[in-house]
């Protein structure tokens, strides 16, 4: 699921969510520069999502975002992902013009920018 070399090594982040004593979702956050991280392997098992635990994770996500006081975090997604929008949407995400594609299936980048 996560490479520890493309994540954890490179000051990056990775968040398991636990519901029954089994791991259900993730997030992380890698590092694309000191001022700017992207989220990504976002995802909750289909059997677990409506329980608000993509929310946990994204919270959790953002809060370290703002305390390693980013001037952004960045996501690519695919525009047929609507729960995932809307998440992201909820969430502070704007969409931006999509100038680099990091996934074959990626049609959207979005962007949280924070307060200096």
């Amino acid at each position: 699921m996560f490479c520890n070399g493309l994540i954890i090594d490179k000051k990056g982040f990775i968040y398991l969510a636990k519901y029954n004593n089994d791991i259900v979702g993730s997030v992380a956050l890698e590092r694309i520069s000191d001022k700017q991280y992207a989220l990504t392997r976002m995802g909750v098992e289909s059997g677990y999502q409506g329980k608000q635990i993509g929310q946990l994770l994204i919270e959790i996500a953002i809060e370290k975002c703002i305390e390693l006081k980013l001037e952004s975090v960045v996501l690519y997604t695919n525009q047929v992902l609507t729960n995932a929008l809307n998440l992201y949407f909820k969430n502070g995400f704007r969409i931006v013009q999509l100038d680099y594609v990091p996934y074959k299936r990626v049609t959207i980048k979005m962007e949280l920018k924070f307060d200096k």
